[in-house]
């Protein structure tokens, strides 16, 4: 399948999907480019954009810096970056100076595949009866988006980072991740095998209120051990 025919297909799919959601908040390829070149392709899964009643377009937003929510796509930043060059140890000091760099900023957050799995924004604190709710009702319309990534060898995602366990509990629902799929880390985070070597990760939102050296050491020990198994 060719670039132009992805690209095509997700903005399809958006369309459709704005039919039953009015202020839908379109997500996916942050930059086809950034993305398709990456050392390791990573799909960020959270739940909802915090816009009541607004349109975010997130792909405007990740490639425009996301300067807005910091505490959440600085943790961002910092994570793909040390995902794609995984194989070298940075100390703290240099990882925080990450934001210094307008360029590598843009560059890594370009790189993103960046899904909500409710496509409509919510209050800053998610209702979980409400965000499950929704979902459910836009099930096939969600394994319509995934399977467009995953079914494509050329930007199939490597890992997903999910943030935070209504998000992984409500994916296990709706693609059926029972309990014998799932395997831990010696320091306990819990992964499955999505697809034949691509892995959904069960970890934190990047906003998690801990010291963001804890999570970033954390992801990415995880992701060095299951590139290992």
């Amino acid at each position: 399948m060719t670039i132009d025919l992805i690209l095509e297909k997700e903005l399809n799919l958006f369309d459709k999907w704005k039919l039953q959601r009015e202020f839908l908040c379109p997500d996916g390829i942050i930059d086809f480019e950034s993305y398709s070149k990456s050392k390791v392709k990573i799909m960020l899964l959270l739940k909802e954009a915090n816009a009541v009643n607004e349109i975010v377009d997130f792909k405007d937003f990740l490639n425009n810096g996301a300067y807005e929510r910091k505490s959440t796509w600085e943790n961002v930043l910092r994570w793909l970056y040390g995902i794609q060059n995984i194989d070298t140890d940075y100390k703290w000091s240099e990882i925080e100076k990450l934001f210094s760099n307008g360029k590598i900023r843009t560059e890594y957050l370009k790189s993103l595949l960046f899904c909500n799995l409710k496509k409509i924004g919510g209050t800053y604190t998610t209702n979980n009866f409400d965000f499950y709710d929704i979902c459910i009702q836009d099930k096939e319309l969600i394994i319509e988006q995934i399977n467009l990534y995953f079914d494509n060898s050329l930007i199939s995602p490597d890992f997903i980072i999910a943030g935070g366990s209504a998000v992984t509990s409500t994916f296990s629902e709706i693609f059926n991740l029972t309990d014998d799929k799932w395997k831990q880390t010696l320091k306990g985070i819990y992964y499955c095998e999505f697809r034949p070597q691509k892995y959904f990760i069960d970890f934190v939102h990047p906003e998690v209120r801990v010291p963001p050296n804890y999570v970033y050491y954390l992801l990415i020990d995880t992701i060095r051990e299951i590139r290992l198994t």
